[in-house]
């Protein structure tokens, strides 16, 4: 263990993790005052916000594809690649 700095307590640790501690109750009690309180609206965010999440890493997934096979510096770029992609494959 560290001696104290000049001035300071030994207690002066417990001190700032005890301030915190309370600190991170008074947000857990503000979150759960928040929270919905029925079991319907409990049930709601609790299938609806995983839906979400997934949605927009799939989006974010198919953001990367995209940039990966039409690649450019710019969106119109991009574009024009992707329109003559599908020229190309409309020919086929």
């Amino acid at each position: 263990m560290l001696a104290p700095k000049g001035g300071q307590s030994p207690d002066e640790p417990r001190d700032w993790m005890s301030r915190a501690r309370t600190a991170w109750t008074g947000i857990a009690k503000m979150l759960g005052d928040l929270a919905p309180k029925g079991l319907y609206a409990r049930a709601l965010i609790i299938i609806i916000a995983p839906i979400v999440l997934l949605e927009s890493v799939v989006a974010f997934e198919v953001a990367c594809a995209l940039v990966d096979k039409f690649g450019g510096d710019s969106l119109p770029e991009m574009r024009a690649r992707y329109e003559l992609y599908l020229k190309m494959a409309g020919d086929r």
